[in-house]
């Protein structure tokens, strides 16, 4: 296990980015804090739709952000063998490499998801709200 590591999901990005209720909680991880690529292009995505400049809030969670991890061929296999317990919660690819990623670096998960809670997969899961 990385000591101290945590994985970020989108949601809890978000929920910084906006002040949303929670967003202090993901403040206090940012050291530790690593997310997927995958994971950066879902909160660009969202971004870009709520108006923000891509450019801008691009550079600004690669300075937040620098241990973002590529997604790999083994995360890949692994996100592909969650489809049968996260379909029935209509997780997305995008969860599932969230989660991979938790799995490949055998490290917590930080998200705002409340469903991700009901997930059976031996992975710790903590809510920011």
């Amino acid at each position: 296990m990385i000591k101290d590591k945590i994985i970020l999901d989108a949601s809890a990005i978000l929920a910084l980015i906006n002040n949303e209720k929670g967003g202090d909680v993901v403040e206090q991880y940012l050291n530790n804090a690593l997310i997927s690529v995958i994971n950066f292009s879902e909160v660009i995505t969202v971004t870009n739709r709520n108006g923000f400049d891509q450019e801008q809030i691009s550079n600004l969670l690669k300075n937040i952000f620098p241990n973002i991890i590529d997604f790999n061929y083994d995360q890949s296999l692994i996100a592909a063998s969650f489809d049968q317990y996260t379909s029935k919660f209509g997780l997305s690819l995008g969860d599932r490499a969230c989660l991979s990623l938790a799995k490949y670096k055998n490290c917590p998960i930080l998200t705002a998801d409340k469903i991700w809670k009901k997930l059976d997969i031996g992975l710790e899961i903590k809510l920011i709200r």
